[in-house]
């Protein structure tokens, strides 16, 4: 049985979990994963409620002098995958 609850109010506390690009047509568009922690609204404060987010950080044209960092990165975390294969 799945019971499903939408945490309202203000997150307690937010972890970083990753960063990702994603190519989006003729963007490239930075995304940070944060993983955001909820209290049980039944609770009473003694559990949390974990929820996994996607914010957009950044929207860059591919061919834009400013979409460069985006391509490093973009193509560093296309590659990582190679590099542990490789050990």
């Amino acid at each position: 049985m799945t019971i499903l609850i939408n945490p309202t109010g203000k997150p307690i506390e937010t972890k970083h979990i990753c960063w990702n690009v994603r190519d989006d047509n003729n963007c490239l568009v930075l995304e940070e994963i944060v993983e955001k922690l909820y209290e049980h609204p039944d609770s009473g404060g003694m559990s949390l409620i974990p929820k996994i987010e996607v914010i957009q950080k950044r929207r860059e044209i591919k061919n834009s002098y400013n979409s460069a960092p985006l391509h490093l990165l973009l193509n560093a975390l296309n590659n990582i995958s190679i590099i542990e294969e490789n050990k």
